[in-house]
């Protein structure tokens, strides 16, 4: 039997919370930026090939790159060793050139020609990475 004094518990209705908007995602980081100078590259005097720029982008913070020491090419035939120039590091709305370094033998038997050259570049910074 019920206590005539005590109140029945309510029921809790099923209302639907309030809506809230969602604050607004802040704007992706710009992905870096790696331009190819081409397939077959002129090399300078000084034995220095320019094979690509890269760019890290302005407020996305600075960017990682990745490059081999050295990379291999072939001229008349013969193997050499070149020396890739790449910076391991851009501030934010820097750009570089990568180059790379023949020796004087290299040079020469090359004789003012052309070179093709393949140097893997990797950059990365918070809104992504490129490879070339």
């Amino acid at each position: 039997p019920e206590d005539p004094g005590t109140n029945p518990t309510p029921t809790p209705e099923n209302k639907p919370a309030p809506k809230s908007d969602p604050a607004p995602s802040p704007a992706p980081a710009a992905k870096p930026s790696l331009k190819s100078f081409g397939k077959r590259l002129a090399v300078s005097k000084k034995g220095v090939v320019k094979v690509s720029k890269v760019s890290c982008p302005s407020g996305g913070g600075a960017c990682k790159v990745t490059a081999p020491k050295r990379v291999s090419v072939k001229i008349a035939g013969e193997k050499f060793w070149g020396q890739v120039l790449a910076p391991k590091q851009l501030a934010a709305g820097k750009s570089e050139v990568v180059g790379l370094q023949l020796s004087a033998a290299a040079v020469e038997l090359l004789d003012g020609g052309r070179l093709a050259v393949t140097v893997p570049v990797r950059v990365v910074n918070a809104g992504g990475e490129v490879r070339g």
